[in-house]
C-alpha cells in the first residue's frame, strides 16, 4: 500500500531533498493532507519510524518469483496439546489474533491463559484497556497462575496505543500483545492498518485483540475489519472456544475451564 508518491522516495535516495522538503513538495490534490502531516510526525527524529516509512514509499508491488516464495524464511514457533489441535502446530512468530465474545463468556480467562501458553515463546505485554488492573483481573490471573512466570509478562494499565508503540521500540521489548479490547483501543480502519503494518510486518510483533460481540461477529467496524485480516478468528461462547479460521491449520474447540462449558453445553 503506497501511502505517498513514489516520488518522495527516489528524491530522498539520492539525497536531493530532506524528508521535510520532500512531504512539502508532495501535498498535492493527489496526496492527503492530513495523512502526510501524520506520516511525517511520526517519522520526524525517529530512525525506526523513518526505515518504516520508507519501506511504504517505496515499490510496494514488487513480484516474488517461485523460487524466491519457495526460500522465504519466517520466525515460527510450535504448539503442542490442545493449543496446536486449535490453532495449528506451527505459528507465525508475527500474526493477527481476533477472539470476541458477549460479556460474561470467558473472553478474560482465554486470553490470561493463552497469554500464559505464548509466554513459552517470548515475552508478553498485556493491556487491558477495558478491565485495568482492577481485583476481577487480579482473580483471573491468580486463578490462572502467572507466579512462576517473574519477567515473562508485563501487565499494563490501560496503556494508550501510542505509548504502546513506544514500548515495542526498545531493545528486548515483548513478542506478543494483547490488546482488550480493540473497542477501548478507539483505533478507525486506517489506524489500525497503519498499526499492524508497523507493529506486525515492520518489528515482527504479534497483536492479539479482544473484542465485543454482536450477534456471532464483532461489534463495530473497525472490529469486524480485524476479523477479516486476522490470522486466527476465534469466537467464545459459554467458556469455549470456537476457532472459525486459523491460517495455521488447528481447527477443534477450546474449551477455556472445561468444567463450566461442559455443563453450559449440556455434555455432562
Amino acid at each position: 500500500m503506497t501511502l505517498v508518491p513514489t516520488g518522495i522516495w527516489k528524491e530522498l535516495q539520492s539525497e536531493a531533498i530532506s524528508l521535510d522538503q520532500a512531504f512539502k513538495k508532495y501535498v498535492t490534490k493527489n496526496v492527503d493532507r492530513k495523512m502526510v502531516e501524520e506520516l511525517h510526525a511520526l517519522a520526524s527524529g525517529h530512525p525506526t519510524r523513518l526505515k518504516f516509512l520508507m519501506t511504504k514509499v517505496g515499490d510496494p508491488n514488487r513480484a516474488i518469483s517461485v523460487d524466491q516464495m519457495y526460500n522465504m524464511k519466517f520466525n515460527t514457533f510450535m504448539l503442542d496439546g490442545e493449543f496446536a489441535r486449535s490453532f495449528g502446530e506451527e505459528i507465525e512468530l508475527n500474526s493477527v489474533w481476533l477472539g470476541f465474545g458477549d460479556s460474561g463468556q470467558g473472553k478474560t480467562a482465554f486470553y490470561v491463559k493463552l497469554a500464559k501458553e505464548l509466554s513459552q515463546y517470548g515475552r508478553i505485554a498485556y493491556n487491558s484497556l477495558e478491565e485495568g488492573a482492577r481485583f476481577s483481573f487480579q482473580k483471573v490471573v491468580k486463578r490462572t497462575g502467572f507466579k512462576d512466570l517473574k519477567g515473562k509478562i508485563v501487565f499494563l494499565h490501560r496503556e494508550s496505543i501510542a505509548d504502546l508503540v513506544c514500548r515495542a521500540e526498545r531493545r528486548k521489548s515483548p513478542q506478543f500483545y494483547f490488546i482488550d479490547s480493540i473497542q477501548y483501543a478507539g483505533l478507525n480502519k486506517a489506524q489500525y492498518i497503519f498499526f499492524k503494518e508497523y507493529m506486525v510486518d515492520f518489528l515482527g510483533k504479534s497483536l492479539i485483540f479482544s473484542s465485543h460481540a454482536n450477534g456471532k461477529k464483532p461489534e463495530g467496524k473497525t472490529a469486524e475489519f480485524v476479523m477479516y485480516d486476522a490470522d486466527i478468528k476465534i469466537h467464545i461462547d459459554r467458556f469455549r472456544a470456537h476457532v472459525k479460521v486459523s491460517r495455521f491449520g488447528g481447527g477443534e474447540y477450546f474449551d477455556i475451564v472445561p468444567e463450566r462449558s461442559k455443563i453450559l453445553y449440556d455434555e455432562i
